[in-house]
């Protein structure tokens, strides 16, 4: 009897002593070690640099005002318009916003970030200018990377924060209003 239970009793045992091995990305079954390195990291993803800044307006309904769009010093669009009317503009270089009167009758956003107009010379025109390269070089700050154009030349006048030349509020990085006088300071 002891010859047939040992021969016979004990045949789960090779079984249990078999290693367990997972499946890479698989989760561990329960109780089982994987006897590898668990620590594995997550891939760190670099940030990519926009390659463009969107630009959008919206003429409140019922509202007439008139507008220019400038893009790179040529007008692609002006004239006396009535809202509801939208505007979507990919900006690579400069694009400036001009509006006659009433501000408050057109909505301005830059990537998503509402912006407001302003009125420099108090003459009841209201310009708002996005320029791309300071877009850029405010991504470029913030994410800790420096391109080769910036690090070739160092320019004392690019040192300062770019948004501190903006005439809004606007110390997002979006652009913000550049007002030419200030930079010929």
């Amino acid at each position: 009897m002891l010859v047939i239970v040992l021969a016979f009793g004990n045949r789960a045992a090779p079984e249990a002593d078999a290693p367990v091995v997972p499946v890479s990305g698989m989760p561990n079954p329960a109780g089982t070690e994987s006897g590898g390195d668990d620590s594995a990291e997550t891939p760190k993803t670099e940030p990519v640099a926009p390659t463009s800044a969107e630009f959008t307006y919206t003429i409140l309904d019922g509202e007439e005002v008139y507008i220019e769009v400038i893009e790179d010093d040529a007008t692609v669009e002006a004239g006396t318009f009535t809202g509801p009317k939208t505007g979507e503009y990919d900006v690579t270089g400069t694009l400036t916003f001009v509006v006659s009167g009433y501000p408050e009758s057109v909505e301005l956003t830059v990537d998503g970030k509402k912006v407001e107009p302003v009125d420099e010379n108090q003459s009841g025109v209201y310009t708002y200018t996005v320029d791309f390269e300071k877009i850029l070089k405010n991504w470029e700050k913030e994410n800790g990377v420096v391109s080769a154009a910036s690090s070739s030349k160092a320019d004392p006048k690019d040192a300062q924060d770019d948004t501190t030349s903006a005439q809004s509020d606007d110390t997002d990085g979006a652009g913000g209003q550049t007002n030419e006088d200030e930079d010929e300071l």
